[in-house]
């Protein structure tokens, strides 16, 4: 069996016949597989028009490609960058975190051709070590090793959301802001409001896994929660905690993850190092009728 042949004998698990008797919701829909590019994902971010910025940790860049997987430019010398997310004005935002002495961790802005636009430092020490990045309305947080902060664009330090070490962040459209942690093997997933106060929390442990590592976070339009896990699965929650949906691919490690506008999925997936696209895969059901139209898929 050829490697493409291997990597692809990928499935799509439907959660009830996973879990068994768990108690938790079947899958709805499921995913498939649309078609991987690039390298070296550490973490991913899309813009307005969908095209999607792959930042190589290990390499220190950025990469981009259009929604295809068609290469089109780079920036390189981000030998400390540890986040991306681009704003809805298509500003890129880069969390760098250095430990030398003395350690320092610094925000930085630039244009989608990545003209420098400024930045500000926001950390002088190893608590504060840099690991995930989200920006929208004006807002930046950053997920540290300690802390959540949370910053104005212009680099002002409005709050600090004290709490576990998070490796990936999310701004809801409603102002509130998820996080993921991975430190403990519990996989914590937890929900801040605008001003700190925690309105949920919960593991990402299924049945039957003894810990669980996300590595990275995002939201899609229905405001439900994807955690990428480095146990080869995407898990996909509700905001209550309760299990949705599940990708699960044999043999690979989901570092990193991101939705675009449409819902499509870009997976940074590890042995190889590629971005793995994947779109809801529509489910034939029986025709309904609205008026004159029917439908031929949920």
């Amino acid at each position: 069996m050829t490697w493409n042949t291997w990597a692809r004998t990928f499935v799509v698990v439907g959660v009830l016949g996973l879990l068994g008797d768990a108690g938790i919701a079947t899958a709805e829909g499921g995913w498939e597989f649309v078609l991987e590019f690039g390298n070296g994902p550490g973490d991913i971010a899309v813009d307005s028009i969908h095209n999607v910025y792959v930042l190589d940790v290990e390499y220190g860049r950025i990469q981009v490609f259009t929604s295809e997987g068609l290469f089109l430019r780079e920036r390189t010398g981000l030998s400390y960058a540890r986040g991306i997310a681009i704003d809805e004005n298509d500003e890129i935002y880069v969390v760098n975190y250095r430990h030398d002495y003395p350690p320092s961790g610094w925000v930085l802005r630039y244009g989608l051709d990545f003209q420098p636009l400024g930045g500000w430092e926001y950390a002088h020490g190893d608590l504060e070590a840099g690991l995930g990045i989200d920006v929208h309305d004006g807002l930046v947080y950053v997920g540290t090793a300690n802390d959540m902060l949370k910053f104005a664009t212009d680099g002002r330090l409005l709050d600090i959301f004290e709490g576990a070490g998070w490796d990936a962040v999310e701004i809801a459209t409603d102002g509130s802001v998820w996080g993921v942690n991975s430190e403990t093997g519990s996989g914590l997933v937890r929900h801040y409001s605008p001003d700190g106060a925690i309105l949920a929390e919960w593991s990402t442990i299924l049945p039957g896994e003894e810990g669980s590592y996300p590595r990275g976070l995002a939201l899609d339009t229905r405001n439900r929660v994807f955690v990428a896990d480095d146990g080869a699965r995407v898990k996909i929650f509700v905001s209550d905690g309760t299990l949705d949906d599940l990708i699960q691919w044999q043999m690979r490690v989901f570092l990193a993850l991101e939705l675009d506008g449409d819902d499509l999925l870009y997976v940074g997936a590890d042995f190889p190092d590629r971005v793995m696209k994947f779109g809801q895969k529509l489910v034939p059901v029986e025709p309904v009728t609205w008026g004159e139209i029917k439908s031929r898929f949920r």
